[in-house]
């Protein structure tokens, strides 16, 4: 509602209200505030929303799929139980990224079309010494720590092929890279390495 909150110039439907008819993914929840939790769960039991600054509500038929890297049922104070026991109809596990070698590759694939399209460069090819650390890393971090490192390979990298030396210092501690060398295709640069 126009002028319901500062800086408020028009009716705004809300992610709900968008979604209406079809899936809404709100992921992390077990980091959402107490009080946003109160009223996620009044919308799950009752199917109704009301915009702010609005006397009235709408009513809206939405799928929640919800994400976490938490064990929410171990860290029972972090979410509501009425809540967590309302979302939990259905659950999917996903083991994490080190426990799925091949998506390794997948991923890596996909994140370095989508990165390279971004900076409006051809996709590089990952060296196989490049996927084979990759492929040995744990990834603490899991997906994301991945893309992000694609990301940084793919806009470091200058020629056709990503190779070791694009990737961070903690993936290559063993690959006797000398900060001098470079690819035998004489593109790129060897990185001076931060020491994360």
């Amino acid at each position: 509602m126009a002028g319901a909150f500062t800086g408020a110039t028009g009716d705004r439907p809300g992610l709900f209200r968008e979604a209406d008819g079809g899936t809404l993914l709100l992921d992390e929840i077990g980091e959402m505030p107490g009080g946003l939790q109160a009223k996620l769960l009044r919308v799950l039991e009752e199917g109704d929303v009301r915009p702010v600054g609005s006397d009235r509500t709408s009513t809206v038929d939405v799928r929640v799929l919800t994400a976490t890297n938490r064990d929410l049922v171990a860290d029972s104070d972090r979410l509501r139980q009425d809540l967590y026991y309302r979302l939990e109809t259905f659950r999917i596990s996903v083991p994490p990224l080190r426990e799925r070698e091949g998506d390794v590759d997948l991923l890596t694939v996909r994140f370095i079309q989508r990165h390279a399209a971004r900076l409006g460069k051809e996709p590089p090819e990952p060296s196989p010494g490049a996927m084979k650390r990759l492929r040995a890393y744990p990834f603490p971090g899991n997906v994301r720590e991945l893309e992000n490192l694609v990301e940084r390979a793919v806009t470091f990298c200058e020629g056709p092929v990503i190779e070791e030396l694009h990737l961070p210092r903690r993936l290559r501690i063993d690959s006797g890279a000398s900060r001098t060398s470079h690819p035998e295709n004489g593109e790129g640069r060897l990185l001076e390495d931060e020491t994360v």
